[in-house]
């Protein structure tokens, strides 16, 4: 896949938009992501999905969901500084770029 300078301007821009983290799941009498400040989702849903011991099978689900969404907080700002800094790496002007695997020979 290929990502245009476009694209990732808008995951910018939204991450910047979103709340402050960190992030954390808080699990306690149903699975949501929470800031310092206040909640940030739910993944609890209405859908009944117990066994017979009463276990709710969707809560391990859930949890995920929360683990995954609570991360991405940190993951995508850490994900779009590694994707630039590859791309500067990429596009150094010939002047600075590191030398890799030269050989010089000299003709006479």
């Amino acid at each position: 896949m290929t990502m245009t300078p476009k694209q990732l301007e808008q995951i910018k821009a939204r991450a910047a938009k979103a709340t402050k983290g960190p992030w954390r799941v808080h699990s306690v009498d149903d699975t949501c992501v929470t800031s310092a400040d206040h909640d940030i989702c739910s993944t609890c849903s209405e859908a009944e999905a117990e066994r017979e011991d009463g276990y709710n099978i969707e809560y391990e689900r859930m949890e995920a969901d929360a683990e995954f969404i609570a991360h991405a907080r940190q993951d995508i700002p850490d994900l779009i500084a590694a994707l630039e800094a590859e791309r500067e790496r990429q596009w150094q002007p010939i002047e600075t770029a590191p030398l890799v695997n030269v050989r010089v020979s000299a003709f006479t």
